[in-house]
């Protein structure tokens, strides 16, 4: 029989390598009825093998790690679980940048300086979906 487990949160993991941003996006989402943070990480590894292990809802994705890029996260588990949707949140707000995380799956690239507040309507409008744990997901290493 396939596990299921039916939430009603929107299912949120933090991939960022400052602290304080991570902390203040806890304290931000915490806040938001019906979004539920579920885990964080600050490199590429740990983000994979986490996200395999949560399956979330969305990924705030920083591209700037700090042994690694964004990008490894969004490619890595988009390939093995495509219904994630990310959303690139940086400081490196450029039109190339933004064209390569569209590029690698990225459903929304955010402005950490101009555009952090539109986090909160983004993930508001998602749509709580049905948590299918028996997925496989391959951890990074």
């Amino acid at each position: 029989m396939e596990a299921y487990t039916q939430d009603l949160s929107i299912r949120v993991f933090l991939v960022e390598d400052s602290r304080l941003i991570r902390q203040r996006l806890v304290g931000m989402l915490g806040r938001i009825p019906g979004i539920k943070v579920v885990g964080e990480a600050e490199d590429a590894v740990a983000a994979i093998d986490a996200i395999c292990a949560t399956k979330p809802d969305a990924v705030v994705l920083d591209l700037q790690l700090k042994s690694s890029s964004g990008l490894e996260v969004s490619r890595a588990i988009g390939t093995r679980l495509p219904a994630i949707q990310f959303i690139v949140l940086t400081n490196h707000a450029t039109a190339e940048h933004r064209e390569r995380c569209l590029a690698a799956g990225a459903r929304h690239f955010l402005d950490k300086t101009d555009e952090f507040g539109r986090l909160r309507g983004i993930l508001e409008q998602m749509k709580p979906r049905p948590i299918h744990r028996s997925l496989p997901c391959t951890p990074a290493h």
